[in-house]
């Protein structure tokens, strides 16, 4: 099932590559109009690019860990029977903040 949703995001992705592919060969550069295009092109592309890998990191993950909660989940219960909640609760929130604070666009952060 992973393989297949990776497979399909994959394929749409290279599918797209390939249509710019096509419609860049034979793209004459001489003139303003044709370096734009290309240009907004490409950035698009990138930026596909990088989705692509951030989408499928995020399936692998997402089934990875699925797994390995069926196949131990006696561990994970005697781990989470541990826990409290206010624990749990405290360190979802402070992960939060943690996230917020990276996302910032402020000076000394790669954007």
């Amino acid at each position: 099932m992973a393989y297949s949703i990776t497979f399909s995001f994959t394929a749409y992705c290279f599918f797209k590559f390939y249509i710019f592919y096509k419609d860049s060969y034979d793209l004459s550069m001489d003139t303003r109009k044709n370096i734009l295009w290309f240009y907004d092109e490409m950035k698009l592309n990138i930026e596909l690019y990088m989705a692509l890998i951030y989408i499928v990191a995020f399936i692998s993950v997402g089934f990875l860990a699925a797994f390995v909660f069926i196949e131990k989940a006696a561990i994970f219960l005697r781990i989470l029977n541990k826990l409290s909640p206010v624990y749990m609760l405290l360190s979802c929130f402070v992960t939060i903040l943690i996230i917020g604070v990276l996302q910032n666009d402020g000076p000394g952060f790669i954007t």
